[in-house]
């Protein structure tokens, strides 16, 4: 099924507002439901919605929900009669890899597609980050109206990406995986100390914890661990890790095309 996207997109946007789209989820997709954060705006709502129908096969489930819901939604509106890939070799935009879909695709559609998606994660989990954290000379800290439960929706909003991120590895190769792991679990562990850190709970720096010094050592070499720790920031280390995902996708991207 060839769905036009962003005309679905559009049309979801119109339709619901946020209390709205929530019952509706809770209604027709009760897990999607479950993994969305409270403070996610109804876009990212809808886009969660529409990742996990091209993940899982399920837009003819989503048509029935809307066609009950919306009677003036008409399926054929939706339904793209082209079925030949077109992509931009400059920001690749293609079909989720799926079991009920996979057949239909080269395998250079299928790195393309992973590529894309795994970019998408990688700018989500940094905007996620950033929204409930800043940064200074050589730590993290809270903005003005932090509060504990921003923060905790925030990691579990990057975990969210973590988990799709890892059903990609068939198609991103090893040095790209281990990469974009590594990104999501330094985002993850700093946010952590903070959460511990104002929860009362005894943390250590993040150029002392194990845990992080783990999920570098992954990535780098031992001498490039010791210039790491002795002259980055924290903030700086997550961007040079972008920087070698943004490298590895454009030579990627590049093979395949």
């Amino acid at each position: 099924m060839n769905v036009d996207t962003a005309l679905l997109r559009k049309y979801l946007s119109e339709k619901f507002n946020v209390p709205e789209f929530n019952t509706f989820l809770a209604d027709y997709f009760p897990l999607v439901f479950n993994d969305i954060p409270p403070r996610m705006l109804l876009s990212e709502r809808i886009e969660v919605l529409l990742e996990r129908c091209r993940r899982d096969g399920r837009y003819p489930d989503l048509f029935a929900a809307l066609k009950r819901e919306r009677p003036d939604f008409a399926q054929s509106d939706f339904i793209n009669p082209n079925n030949k890939s077109k992509h931009n070799p400059n920001h690749p935009n293609f079909t989720h890899v799926t079991k009920s879909n996979s057949e239909h695709l080269t395998l250079s559609d299928k790195h393309l597609s992973a590529l894309d998606f795994a970019w998408k994660h990688i700018v989500a989990i940094e905007d996620e980050h950033s929204r409930v954290l800043r940064w200074n000379d050589r730590d993290f800290y809270p903005p003005p109206d932090f509060n504990i439960k921003s923060i905790l929706d925030s990691l579990n909003t990057i975990v969210m990406h973590k988990v799709e991120i890892e059903k990609l590895w068939p198609y991103l190769g090893d040095e790209l995986y281990s990469l974009c792991l590594a990104y999501c679990e330094f985002f993850w562990y700093s946010g952590q100390i903070m959460a511990n850190a104002f929860t009362g709970l005894e943390v250590v720096d993040w150029m002392n914890d194990g845990t992080i010094h783990g999920i570098l050592a992954e990535v780098n070499s031992p001498e490039a661990l010791v210039i790491i720790f002795e002259k980055y920031k924290c903030f700086d280390v997550a961007q040079m890790l972008k920087q070698r995902i943004v490298k590895l996708i454009q030579k990627r991207i590049s093979e395949n095309l």
